[in-house]
């Protein structure tokens, strides 16, 4: 290997180096830097968690949620559709007597 290239250890070393020198002639810069690096790890670990936490919650109110639709669909279901066909079965009823006297009158007459 030459002297003046460095391999990519090398190079780590280096700005291992430079963190470090940085830090005996800049302490608070180091420390603003290693807050900074702090503060991206942690809001990175709290979106992970937030994330995870928003899908269990999700998971759980489909967990409770669906049964009671099911529940009330099944009652309230046939109630709704038995008042909405209410009109039309007794619409045909009264046709279907219409016939049946027009029947007896026209069977009658013969």
């Amino acid at each position: 290997m030459a002297e003046g290239k460095d391999d990519f250890i090398g190079k780590r070393v280096n700005d291992v180096r430079k963190i470090f020198g940085m830090a005996e002639r800049d302490f608070m810069a180091l420390m603003l830097i290693i807050s900074v690096l702090g503060n991206i790890a942690l809001i990175y670990l709290l979106l992970g968690q937030s994330r995870d936490l928003n899908n269990e919650i999700k998971a759980e109110i489909r967990r409770q949620v669906d049964p009671a639709v099911e529940s009330k669909v099944s009652t309230e279901l046939p109630k709704q559709l038995n008042e909405a066909v209410q009109p039309m079965k007794e619409g045909v009823e009264q046709g279907m007597q219409k016939l049946d006297t027009v029947l007896n009158k026209v069977i009658n007459k013969e």
